[in-house]
């Protein structure tokens, strides 16, 4: 179920149930929405378990159009320059005509046969190549156009024979410093990257592994590592700014800058303000009695937080 709320009143202003498949003997099956929701121009893209991908008038809730690739969607769709691009369960990264549907290209990763749950979702910079990460610890750019390759690196340490030692995938955003040329990737169990755009070359490394999308300001990166520990370092060596640790297995949700503060999640419910100079905790709330979705959401003077078991909080300062 989609819908569209009013966000100072709450009022509904459409809904549209997507969810239900019709089997044989008039049985139906419920399909779950996998891959978030993007918002570009008048559209909503979103995808889901069994592989369609739906674009959706964001005014009335209409169907523009939907496609079938056959692949669990589990990345946010991203659009750029008349394509929608997904990275898919297998691994496999398509590029969608953005008014028709039609899938234009698609490239397949190596994939690990134990994997964590999710997809990097990809980026595009400099309006023609595309960024993404995979399994392995890779991260690889591609032309837009045709998703031709560019360049690709390995940011992690390989080591172990076994599948739990080879767990390295990628499964946050990339984020990009484009007026340096820097990209950003961070791998589940190490490492944090800084990768120089034009030569592919590796700046500065980092042993911090998480599966929790970073954000960047000015010259501070903040994250959330595997083991929720938060993260302020410097986007030019990885010098650690500061680190807070009283948050560990909390199941954080990736950070939100909101004014002087970082907004995170955990399992319990509660919504935490991390002073972002120096990380102290200035204020705790509990609003729920489930975790939350993976990030908060800005919104005008406010923030959205939805709970797992469906309920949209909208919060201020």
């Amino acid at each position: 179920m989609i819908k569209a709320i009013d966000l100072k009143s709450s009022n509904i202003l459409w809904s549209i149930n997507l969810s239900k498949n019709n089997h044989l003997f008039s049985f139906q099956k419920n399909i779950f929405f996998s891959s978030g929701l993007a918002i570009k121009d008048n559209k909503i893209y979103v995808g889901n378990e069994k592989g369609e991908i739906f674009c959706i008038n964001k005014f009335n809730g209409n169907i523009i159009w939907k496609t079938d690739i056959q692949e669990e969607i589990i990345s946010l769709p991203v659009v750029s320059q008349g394509l929608v691009l997904i990275h898919t369960s297998n691994e496999i990264l398509f590029a969608l005509n953005d008014i028709t549907g039609l899938v234009k290209w698609n490239v397949n990763f190596k994939k690990t046969r134990l994997s964590i749950r999710g997809r990097s979702t990809p980026i595009v910079i400099y309006k023609n190549i595309v960024i993404v990460g995979s399994d392995y610890g890779y991260v690889s750019a591609f032309f837009l156009s045709n998703g031709e390759l560019i360049w690709e690196n390995q940011i992690s340490d390989i080591t172990g024979d076994n599948d739990i030692d080879q767990l390295h995938s990628i499964r946050s955003q990339p984020i990009i410093d484009e007026d340096l040329g820097i990209l950003f990737v961070i791998a589940y169990n190490g490492n944090l990257a800084a990768i120089d755009i034009y030569s592919n070359k590796i700046i500065w490394k980092k042993k911090i592994g998480s599966v929790n999308n970073m954000v960047l300001i000015n010259h501070i990166i903040y994250l959330v590592d595997q083991d929720d520990r938060i993260f302020a370092l410097s986007k030019y060596n990885g010098t650690i700014v500061w680190k807070q640790n009283h948050l560990l297995n909390h199941q954080l949700t990736s950070p939100l800058i909101y004014k002087n503060y970082l907004i995170l999640g955990d399992k319990n419910g509660l919504i935490y303000w991390i002073n972002i100079y120096n990380g102290n905790i200035m204020k705790k709330k509990k609003i729920s009695n489930s975790s939350f979705q993976n990030s908060m959401i800005l919104a005008e003077e406010y923030f959205l937080a939805l709970s797992k078991n469906g309920i949209l909080f909208l919060l201020k300062n």
